[in-house]
């Protein structure tokens, strides 16, 4: 038998544990762009997707006229947290890739800009979403290969990071 694989959500700081047994069950019917209304155990949400940041697994939703930060940790996120690798531990990025095709809407950063992890680098649209790309790791911006309005293609390197 198949043993469910185990998650946890930090929601505005604090952590809910959950499997994929527990979420199977939901109905996820998407309304419009950024709108999704989530059928669970016989209650119906309304959700609105203000932001996703795939680097961090970090959403960013409005439920009830409230915005929410969730973070998505998965198994084995727990288990490099237990051992002492945290997701930052050590990191250091060179490259920011595109996590998905679409087109670059927004580019706020420019070649030579030192900036913080986190911190917004582009804008691109994907499936009719705006998606968020931040610095992986703090640094500074050595090459822009793209230039707003230009489509990309998954996994295209879209800046180079330097020291």
């Amino acid at each position: 038998m198949k043993q469910p694989k185990n998650y946890s959500a930090i929601v505005n700081g604090k952590e809910y544990f959950f499997n994929d047994e527990q979420i199977s069950g939901a109905d996820i019917i998407r309304l419009n762009k950024n709108t999704f209304n989530i059928i669970l155990d016989y209650k119906s949400y309304t959700l609105n997707v203000s932001n996703i940041d795939y680097e961090r697994k970090i959403i960013k939703i409005e439920f009830n006229s409230q915005i929410y930060s969730v973070e998505i940790k998965t198994e084995l996120d727990h288990l490099l947290r237990k051992i002492g690798f945290g997701a930052s531990a050590g990191k250091k990025a060179n490259r920011i890739y595109a996590p998905m095709p679409g087109l670059i809407l927004e580019i706020p950063v420019k070649e030579n800009d030192d900036l913080k992890e986190g911190e917004k680098v582009m804008v691109i649209e994907a499936m009719k979403m705006e998606n968020i790309i931040t610095m992986p790791a703090d640094g500074k911006i050595k090459k822009i290969n793209v230039e707003q309005g230009d489509a990309v293609s998954k996994g295209q390197i879209l800046i180079e990071i330097g020291n």
